[in-house]
């Protein structure tokens, strides 16, 4: 047994704005593009 871990996690919050719409911010800060380039980091 390992006597260290560390863990991470991600706020995925999906707001709603002016009429109704949704903004998917893993889109605007480009996560389906990069998520494998960002796991290699950790």
């Amino acid at each position: 047994m390992h006597g260290f871990m560390f863990a991470t996690g991600i706020e995925n919050s999906y707001p709603t704005i002016a009429g109704g719409k949704r903004v998917d911010q893993m889109e605007k800060c480009g996560h389906y593009d990069r998520w494998r380039e960002d796991l290699q980091l950790v």
